[in-house]
């Protein structure tokens, strides 16, 4: 999430190629600054997890398990689509401005993650790779810190999805975005969503 968030921050109002990578790593560590800073949230280690495609199982795990219904009907422009849409006819000089953008926008969030992936864990912040989705490696290693480290441990994101992975020992911490309110949330206070019956 805190990828796309500042690849999408560092591309609004700008055009190709005055915005790229660099930008984006910047925002990046600015982002992690600000969790302790301006939220309170500080911990000993920051650990980026992310979805990834898995050559095992042509795509997300989970995506096998479903038998590709699920994460199905993104798309992703290439240079490849890119060629198609300039011999289209029926492509309009502003729909192929658009996907320009978008293609560009996709090189320079491929080049981000290399960079994550590669180089930030030699500045103490690893990139969890699995072949799973965020969600699965976040339950897991909620339920394994819960049983491990007495230590609590903070899931920093916007899905409100992983309010469902926490235990007493780990918290969720919503990230603020477009003028919200951040928010903790723990494991007692969803608990407490449980009902009765």
């Amino acid at each position: 999430y805190i990828l796309m968030r500042n690849v999408y921050a560092a591309a609004r109002g700008k055009k190709i190629g005055e915005f790229g990578p660099n930008d984006v790593i910047r925002m990046t560590i600015q982002t992690l600054n600000k969790m302790s800073r301006d939220h309170g949230i500080s911990v000993d280690k920051y650990i980026f997890v992310r979805d990834q495609w898995s050559r095992e199982y042509q795509g997300y795990y989970r995506t096998h398990l479903l038998r590709g219904l699920y994460k199905d009907t993104r798309e992703y422009i290439t240079k490849e689509k890119i060629h198609e849409m300039e011999n289209d006819p029926n492509v309009t000089p502003e729909e192929l401005e658009d996907a320009k953008l978008k293609c560009y926008i996709n090189e320079v969030k491929t080049e981000s993650k290399r960079i994550i992936i590669n180089s930030l864990k030699d500045f103490g912040v690893p990139c969890i790779v699995e072949g799973f989705e965020f969600d699965d490696i976040a339950y897991i290693a909620a339920a394994m810190l819960y049983s491990m480290d007495e230590k609590p441990s903070v899931i920093i994101t916007k899905d409100s999805d992983l309010t469902y992975s926490l235990t007493p020992r780990m918290d969720y911490f919503k990230i603020p975005t477009g003028g919200s309110s951040p928010q903790i949330i723990t494991y007692d206070e969803m608990y407490q969503t449980i009902p009765d019956e």
